[in-house]
């Protein structure tokens, strides 16, 4: 793994200071924005986040990421990191994400 750039530890940071309730697609929206022309689509802000994850880094922005996205779309495409995350949930965030468990 690469070290993150800059621009996506900047956003990373900003969102992980974050206390309101953002999802996914301001992440990403704000990934672009920062990156500017070095952004390609949304697989940026996959990656940033799996990385992200492998790092240990960043757990608050990778979990509200992971779950916003899972409970638009009902489910995920990154399997190993939603696992780790859905066996951590407390009821009261299962509640909050609508997830079934």
């Amino acid at each position: 793994m690469e070290k993150l750039s800059q621009a996506k530890q900047r956003v990373l940071n900003a969102f992980e200071a974050r206390t309101d309730d953002w999802t996914y697609t301001m992440f990403e929206r704000e990934l672009k924005e920062s990156m500017g022309k070095h952004y390609i689509n949304y697989q940026d802000a996959k990656l940033t986040i799996t990385d992200a994850h492998k790092t240990g880094e960043w757990p608050k922005t990778v979990k509200r990421y992971i779950l916003t996205n899972y409970k638009l779309h009902g489910n995920s495409s990154h399997p190993l990191i939603i696992k780790d995350i859905l066996n951590g949930l407390s009821e009261k965030e299962k509640t909050d994400f609508d997830i079934q468990k």
